[in-house]
């Protein structure tokens, strides 16, 4: 479960028009939250991202909600030459001890 809760997060990238509008960082961070677990795994009951996290079976520890605006790619420019980088939140946690993140 917890390597196909990772690889699916991992995965999950914003969406083509969800890229480089001029979204507020509450808006973008806002978004990430309401994603509906059941629309990533449709085994899942449907619950916002943000409370499945917390209460569901990863049980995490929320550290930062921030917007990643080229979704940490390190060269961007080469796959979106025209600029149109994909903007993601980076969702960094704790759990068992351990910090990691995920990009939605």
């Amino acid at each position: 479960m917890k390597a196909r809760f990772l690889a699916l997060l991992s995965l999950l990238v914003a969406s083509s028009s969800f890229a480089q509008l001029p979204y507020a960082q509450k808006q973008v961070v806002a978004y990430a939250k309401s994603i509906d677990v059941h629309t990533l795994d449709p085994s899942l009951p449907s619950q916002h991202l943000v409370d499945w996290l917390q209460s569901g079976p990863p049980h995490v520890h929320i550290l930062d909600w921030i917007v990643s605006d080229s979704c940490d790619l390190k060269e961007p420019g080469a796959l979106f030459p025209d600029g149109d980088w994909p903007i993601c939140a980076r969702v960094s946690f704790v759990r068992n001890g351990e910090s990691e993140f995920f990009l939605l």
